[in-house]
């Protein structure tokens, strides 16, 4: 009857929130220890850009001590 369901659903859960997780830590472990920036509009590109720039890296942002003093 409707119990004859629940074990193809339990295994097809499992499988994504395993896939869901292991993406987050394999994301991890690429940026080190941070999770994927994403660019969802023109001011995160534009902040992306900038740290790339400022930083050379974009997931290590530095601060005031990477501006030049004037």
């Amino acid at each position: 009857m409707w119990w004859e369901i629940l074990p193809s659903f339990v295994i097809i859960t499992g499988m994504m929130t395993i896939a869901g997780l292991s993406n987050e830590v394999f994301q991890r472990l690429q940026n080190g220890g941070k999770l994927k920036r994403k660019a969802n509009c023109g001011w995160d590109w534009d902040m992306y850009k900038r740290d790339e720039r400022i930083a050379g890296k974009v997931y290590k942002t530095k601060g005031l001590e990477n501006l030049a003093d004037n």
